[in-house]
């Protein structure tokens, strides 16, 4: 049962991720993104860089950048999703510099603001 004192549920980024390309595409968007695991197995853990072996021939490009890319009628939109207390690795916030500095439209989407989001979304809005 759902609770009644205006609190939510915790979900981890993989749910939140999953629940909001669902709503992207829902309301006419494109979205592109590399779920988690994926691009975790491109790169070698800290144990097997301690044996010395390099990354796994899966190249997903540079490290940080934005969990969602959405494409609209009116732009192409960045977003990072954090859920609870997470916070932006340096190598995201090195993205977030470069695309800002270049005029891209990234924002940072955090769970608890997920009614706000869905608001945007149906709205239409990219650079909102």
């Amino acid at each position: 049962m759902p609770p009644t004192d205006g609190t939510r549920l915790a979900m981890t980024e993989h749910q939140f991720q999953m629940g909001l390309v669902a709503a992207i595409r829902l309301h006419g968007f494109k979205v592109h993104f590399v779920p988690d695991n994926l691009y975790r197995r491109s790169f070698p853990s800290k144990s097997q860089k301690e044996q010395g072996l390099k990354p796994r021939p899966i190249d997903l490009g540079d490290r940080g950048f934005p969990d969602l890319t959405i494409a609209g009628p009116k732009g192409v939109a960045y977003r990072e999703l954090k859920v609870g207390r997470n916070q932006l690795t340096p190598d995201q916030e090195e993205w977030r510099d470069i695309l800002l500095a270049g005029g891209a439209d990234w924002a940072e989407w955090r769970d608890r603001d997920y009614d706000d989001i869905l608001y945007w979304l149906q709205r239409g809005l990219i650079r909102g």
